[in-house]
């Protein structure tokens, strides 16, 4: 959906692998207007004042920001075409801004400009993040600088239910405040569920003692990932303002190779970073990830099967759907399942997960015949999992609502499965 009414494309040229799309706007002018003096007399009547001087909140500019969000985000949304910018060209971030747009997941001002070096605001951030999972899911967490009526308002509402975004004590989101670059590492790490990890990696640069205790693991799991790169100069500079360049540099590190196009089956292939998987894919065989391998909301539409696959990190499986992803041989290092609403069914068939398998959402999960899981913990937002496993598995209950092999389990409760299918061993 685009803001602002249709969109149609005037023509289309292929310049080798890039794909511009030259836009023509219908009746756009009009309501371009109206937002323009929607937004005027919003700033006007509430005058946009910091709650928190520190906060650096834009102040006067936040109009001109918000307008320019609402582009990015118009342009954001065709995954079929890319976007050529005209002040990239020999921008360092240049490789990484184009792929990005080329995946359909940012686009830039229209005027042609991406503005690399132009400071990067809450609710931008979180308008690519979005886009990269296309998540669906929207909180309905009230926010005092938020009203329902703010085209952002929809932005917030799934970055809150994504959990990588979350309101300030004094009951604000602040989506117009710059993010600094611990503050993008902290929401970047939350975004790709590697948040539960700990790295101190950020002690080797000068100004470690610079970031804060909250945005420490963060940044030493992205430094230990490659994902920020060290640029030679000694320093992390975590307090600096991170720009619109280093935030889609550091997303598409993050991101990996992109499966956009839907397809029968991705198979045969080396992938040596990680492999996210946007687009409703039926099969994936015969394929190693040496990062981590991610099926967010837009791929489960129907059932996936994973088929040999190895991976050396973890699968993340994000799902507000009822469908069911079947995993027959291959080894993986842990498999997470998140999402308000997942019900994710997942199936293991003679394969290993040799770390633990993490279940923060409702599910049904099935450990069958020549499977291996070393550990299964069920978070608190697990309530109403109903899990069937073959004997030997380990499992750690932190929720309500628990069954296991027909067995109601208390909260609290350890055990590991047995022989009878009927039966469970506590302790």
């Amino acid at each position: 959906m685009h803001l602002f009414g249709a969109f149609h494309a005037d023509r289309l040229v292929n310049a080798g692998n890039c794909r511009i799309i030259y836009i023509k706007i219908i009746d756009i002018t009009q309501r371009i207007i109206e937002s323009l003096l929607s937004i005027s007399l919003q700033y006007k009547k509430r005058k946009f004042t910091a709650i928190n001087k520190g906060d650096q909140v834009m102040g006067k500019k936040f109009g001109y920001y918000i307008l320019a969000v609402v582009f990015f985000i118009v342009l954001w949304g065709n995954a079929a075409s890319a976007v050529a910018f005209s002040d990239v060209g020999n921008h360092r971030g240049a490789g990484h801004i184009n792929r990005m747009a080329a995946e359909g997941v940012l686009g830039g001002y229209p005027d042609g400009t991406f503005k690399p070096d132009r400071n990067i605001s809450r609710v931008e951030l979180a308008a690519i993040i979005n886009g990269i999972f296309n998540n669906q899911e929207k909180s309905s967490r009230k926010f005092r600088d938020v009203a329902p009526k703010d085209w952002f308002s929809g932005e917030i509402a799934k970055a809150v239910a994504a959990g990588y975004i979350t309101g300030y004590e004094d009951g604000t989101v602040r989506p117009g405040k710059f993010v600094t670059r611990q503050e993008g590492y902290k929401i970047v790490a939350d975004a790709f569920g590697l948040s539960g990890l700990a790295s101190d990696s950020y002690a080797a640069f000068s100004d470690a003692g610079a970031v804060q205790q909250w945005a420490r693991n963060s940044t030493g799991v992205l430094l230990d990932r490659g994902y920020i790169i060290d640029d030679g100069s000694g320093k992390l500079l975590p307090r600096k303002f991170m720009t619109r360049a280093e935030a889609v540099e550091l997303l598409d590190r993050a991101a990996g190779l992109i499966i956009n196009a839907n397809v029968a089956s991705f198979k045969d292939k080396t992938v040596e970073g990680n492999l996210f998987v946007r687009s409703s894919v039926s099969a994936l065989e015969n394929i190693s990830v040496n990062g981590d391998l991610y099926i967010p909301q837009s791929a489960l539409k129907q059932n996936i099967v994973l088929d040999n696959v190895r991976i050396k990190g973890r699968l993340y499986i994000r799902n507000n759907k009822l469908d069911s992803i079947r995993i027959k041989g291959g080894e993986t290092g842990g498999i997470i399942i998140a999402g308000q609403s997942a019900r994710v069914h997942l199936e293991l068939e003679g394969s290993t997960v040799s770390g633990t398998l993490g279940v923060f959402a409702a599910s049904f999960i099935n450990v069958g015949s020549g499977s291996r899981v070393k550990k299964v913990e069920l978070e608190a937002g697990a309530s109403g999992t109903v899990i069937e496993a073959v004997p030997g598995v380990q499992i750690s209950n932190r929720s309500k609502n628990i069954i296991v092999n027909g067995v109601a389990i208390d909260e609290g409760t350890v055990f590991t499965t047995t022989d009878s299918l009927d039966l469970i061993n506590v302790y």
